[in-house]
């Protein structure tokens, strides 16, 4: 990264949203420009009630592959690294989501750099 990495303080009454159902990965936005995300690696096995384990095992932070994304931690070469594994370019992903882009680029760059893809 081009800047020391800076992480604001996190309200944690901030809800989570599914953004992958099939991995169990979650988001939330707790600032401007600043992502939290969260996928399930392991711990209690998940079978046909996955939803009550999910639940239960949410706050266990051995469980889960988190990290919190500071987009202004990078800039637009580093952005477009993290992208091109899922888009041909920044501004092909801006005109597909528009206001929503933020989010997109922020989920990349946890995928990417949580090593799970």
């Amino acid at each position: 990264m081009s800047k020391e990495r800076q992480i604001p303080e996190i309200d944690h009454n901030t809800p989570w949203t599914c953004t992958d159902p099939d991995n169990h990965q979650y988001g939330r936005k707790i600032s401007p420009g600043v992502y939290q995300f969260k996928e399930w690696i392991g711990g209690g096995k998940l079978d046909e009630k996955v939803e009550d384990t999910i639940k239960k095992e949410f706050d266990i932070s051995g469980n889960w592959e988190e990290d919190t994304i500071v987009l202004a931690n990078f800039n637009d070469a580093e952005i477009l690294e993290h992208i091109s594994a899922y888009y041909n370019s920044l501004e092909a992903l801006k005109e597909i989501y528009g206001d929503d882009s933020e989010w997109i680029i922020a989920e990349c760059i946890f995928e990417q750099q949580s090593g799970l893809y």
